[in-house]
């Protein structure tokens, strides 16, 4: 069983940099001079079976996580045996991954929320964002958020 590294704060330019652009919500509606709406942006998720020893893992249990709406549907996803996940090739392997798009302004800003309150981790060699551990199912699912631009 993976135990969870202590959470400390280390945080990073990855999710700022993936969110510009995803704090204000407008309509929905296109134009150049507008910032994209919630409906842009969507949770990006890698499985990770063996995060590195430096990564902040947040165990989901632990942090209530389980309580945020995307978060609950990011696990229903992760732990479906009968989802097709694609795969991503980084620097130390392969890694499960999807997406998952949030149905509502509120369950966005919500998952926005929660995630900018835990540690992320940015390393080349691994995914790039929030390292949260599953511990009934002993999964570890890195969150970043991305919007279309």
């Amino acid at each position: 069983m993976y135990e969870p590294a202590s959470i400390h704060s280390n945080k990073g330019g990855f999710l700022s940099t993936l969110l510009t652009g995803c704090g204000s919500w407008n309509d929905g509606t296109s134009a150049d001079n507008q910032e994209p709406g919630w409906q842009e942006c969507f949770f990006h998720v890698e499985i990770i079976e063996d995060p590195p020893k430096d990564a902040p893992v947040v165990s989901a249990e632990e942090k209530q996580l389980f309580e945020v709406a995307i978060i609950r549907r990011i696990f229903e996803k992760a732990t479906d045996p009968d989802k097709d996940h694609g795969t991503a090739i980084g620097q130390k392997g392969e890694y499960e991954q999807f997406t998952v798009n949030p149905k509502s302004a509120e369950e966005f800003e919500e998952g926005e929320e929660v995630l900018d309150s835990l540690p992320d981790y940015e390393n080349l060699d691994y995914p790039a964002g929030v390292y949260i551990y599953f511990d009934n199912y002993q999964i570890v699912a890195v969150i970043a958020i991305g919007c279309e631009t």
